[in-house]
């Protein structure tokens, strides 16, 4: 069973340290082992990659992360057939579902959820049914948080997106842990959901199952 600390959660990416041994040759220097220090120095989970082009990280370099670290892994994925059927059969704790280009260096721009609802909507619900956790990599633009939005907004974090919110918009997040939604209302830290120009619902629980 995976531990997690409360409050705000540090996650490492190890994209680039495969980058460098896929560019040197070899199997150094070796991401699970980048991961396995960051563990040990207090990250809470591990974020990868893998692309469909596997510029960085490998489909043996998810299958090592899920078997041999203590953390929560985040998949990083575009939403192919390819990649989710990656995903179904190595069950990360979480995937991010993001938009992929051959000839970008790096994830440039957000998902086109209006454009692609329908499809992303298939997609988060064959990951839902295997209880893997999804997010949605997405511009801080109106339409396209709104129909993220449609599609199921799991986590609050900090609240951050309530501040996109308009007035007389019904805006619900799924939270999983008490202890978020408390330092998420706490003024002291965060003052989205105050300041929100309409009412925020949270609910409790898993969102799988709400």
């Amino acid at each position: 069973m995976v531990a997690m600390t409360s409050g705000i959660r540090l996650g490492i990416n190890v994209d680039h340290v495969a980058t460098l041994r896929n560019a040197r040759g070899g199997g150094r220097p070796d991401p699970l082992r980048a991961a396995l220090l960051a563990i040990e120095a207090g990250a809470d989970g591990i974020t990868a990659h893998l692309r469909e082009d596997r510029r960085h990280i490998r489909d043996e370099d998810i299958v090592r992360l899920i078997a041999e670290i203590d953390k929560p892994l985040n998949l990083e994925m575009a939403a192919t057939q390819e990649m989710l059927g990656i995903a179904l059969k190595t069950k990360p704790h979480a995937t991010c579902i993001v938009p992929e280009k051959r000839e970008e260096q790096t994830t440039e721009g957000g998902l086109d959820v209006v454009l692609h609802h329908r499809h992303l909507s298939e997609v988060i619900e064959k990951l839902q049914h295997k209880k893997i956790r999804i997010s949605l990599f997405v511009d801080a633009d109106l339409k396209q948080i709104a129909m993220a939005k449609k599609i199921g907004a799991v986590g609050l974090g900090a609240g951050s997106l309530a501040a996109f919110a308009q007035p007389k918009q019904a805006w619900t997040y799924f939270e999983i842990d008490p202890v978020v939604e408390k330092l998420a209302r706490d003024v002291r830290y965060f003052t989205f959901l105050r300041d929100s120009a309409t009412d925020v619902h949270v609910v409790l629980g898993d969102a799988r199952l709400s």
